[in-house]
């Protein structure tokens, strides 16, 4: 039987019992935050002795060059279209977790690890496709069609005030990310386990 609650991981109700919980699991949340050290720390009070923290998160990779420009615009394309606040590389993930007192015990790309045992790239459906359907959707002609007939809706009073430019930021979100995973500087399969450090005394602010 599962309960749901519905809250802010910045600061989670008192309903959630600190020291109660086994594992706690971020599912592509954590790169929606401006300071990930907030939630971070609120997942790590929750949990029991010898509990985890889990975390699936969108992430640039070792790859990725802060000083290429194109590397930073593909960043950028990300963060604007899929309303994310600054990606960063997992050795700067790893000391966010340390400031909450996390110590990370296995770090990996999911993606790469799929691709190894067989897999396609998780870029693939977007960028590529991979049946008629899925290649004509991803192909200029397919994607240039799917704007216009949102224009359309728009247009025409069947969809909302806005749904035009919301469908051109998550275009531009879906090329820049499928761009930078063929380029090997993005996943958004990057995964993370952590455990509570030891001890740990939070810093003053």
């Amino acid at each position: 039987k599962l309960k749901y609650t519905e809250g802010d991981y910045n600061d989670l109700p008192e309903s959630m019992e600190r020291g109660t919980y086994d594992r706690v699991y971020f599912m592509e949340s954590l790169s929606h935050c401006e300071d990930r050290a907030k939630p971070l720390d609120q997942a790590r009070q929750l949990l029991k002795p010898g509990g985890l923290v889990g975390a699936w998160q969108w992430m640039l990779t070792p790859a990725f060059n802060y000083s290429d420009p194109s590397h930073v615009e593909l960043k950028r394309g990300m963060e604007y279209g899929g309303g994310l606040r600054n990606l960063n590389k997992p050795e700067e993930r790893i000391k966010e977790m340390a400031e909450a007192g996390l110590e990370v015990i296995e770090s990996w790309d999911m993606g790469v690890e799929g691709i190894l045992r067989g897999h396609k790239g998780w870029w693939v459906p977007i960028a590529e496709g991979h049946d008629f359907f899925t290649k004509l959707r991803s192909s200029h002609v397919g994607r240039k069609l799917t704007m216009a007939t949102v224009w359309l809706l728009e247009a025409v009073g069947i969809a909302e005030t806005g749904t035009y430019n919301t469908a051109l930021m998550m275009e531009h979100c879906g090329y820049s990310a499928a761009t930078a995973g063929q380029r090997g500087i993005f996943t958004p399969m990057w995964v993370m386990i952590a455990k509570p450090i030891a001890n740990f005394t939070k810093p003053l602010p």
